[in-house]
């Protein structure tokens, strides 16, 4: 009875507290900051729908900003509630303690930052790593019309891609998607209402896509320089000048994926770029 009673009577331990706090904050954060680092580009991820047990990209970006503020919240709680260890651990009998590793350490953690900064292998390799791999989802992935088109409202997007605002609203409602406001409803928004993906709902209200036969989505970038001028009255060799300008390096055999790659943008900016300033 009494151990009871002295159990019931146990102070709160803030100092435990804060520890597993720490602790657990930084197991967050180590693996929300790993899948973020294997994830796509953002634009890349919204159109796909890409996402790791459920969760989009946004949402473990959002988990990995949190958690890095609950884990300094909770390091300042630390290092307050173990001060006088971590003095004594620094300073003895009023005299440095571990100077050689002090140093050390500092002379590790700038190497790492000022190797990462300048480019030093093999530090660089680690934001190569990175680099491939969003490349390597962009590849594998259908590209949007234009960056971020899943944040447009129908209207824009029918402005933007020269599809009828008429025909994608007839387009949807054959598929069962009821539009009340092209002017305000975006095509995210329309996706997420009948579980689709942005991509998906693309496929629904663009569907000569696969052919490239209007030149949106993935037949974007399968369409050579040729095939595009072809398409759209367009002299090759003025279509070939252009690129060259603007520091491509272009054949008219070339797709439109390829010539985007050079400079990391989308097949559907390189399309533009030729039909407003070659045709």
């Amino acid at each position: 009875m009494a151990d009871a009673i002295n159990a019931e009577k146990k102070p709160f331990h803030w100092r435990g507290l804060t520890s597993l706090v720490v602790t657990l904050a930084f197991l967050v954060l180590a693996t929300t900051g790993v899948i973020l680092y294997v994830s796509p580009q953002g634009r890349v991820a919204n159109w796909t729908g890409w996402n790791v047990w459920g969760l989009s990209k946004e949402e473990w970006a959002a988990a990995h900003t949190t958690a890095a503020l609950l884990f300094l919240v909770a390091s300042g709680f630390h290092i307050y509630f173990n001060w006088n260890t971590l003095v004594c651990y620094v300073v003895r009998r009023r005299r440095l303690n571990l100077k050689r590793e002090m140093i050390g350490a500092a002379a590790v953690v700038a190497a790492v930052f000022v190797g990462t900064v300048v480019g030093i292998p093999p530090l660089s390799g680690i934001a190569d790593l990175n680099d491939r791999i969003k490349a390597h989802w962009e590849g594998r992935s259908e590209q949007a019309p234009y960056p971020h088109a899943e944040a447009s409202t129908l209207a824009d997007f029918s402005e933007k891609t020269g599809i009828p605002l008429a025909t994608l609203v007839e387009r949807l409602a054959r598929a069962g998607i009821t539009v009340d406001d092209p002017a305000s409803q975006t095509l995210e928004g329309l996706a997420r209402a009948r579980g689709l993906t942005p991509n998906e709902l693309f496929a629904t209200i663009s569907p000569e896509r696969e052919s490239g036969a209007e030149g949106h989505g993935i037949g974007t970038g399968r369409l050579t320089i040729q095939e595009l001028c072809e398409q759209r009255g367009i002299d090759p060799a003025r279509a070939l000048e252009v690129l060259r300008e603007e520091g491509y390096s272009a054949d008219a055999a070339m797709t439109l994926k390829s010539l985007a790659e050079q400079k990391g943008v989308t097949p559907w900016e390189i399309r533009e770029l030729i039909i407003k300033r070659a045709q």
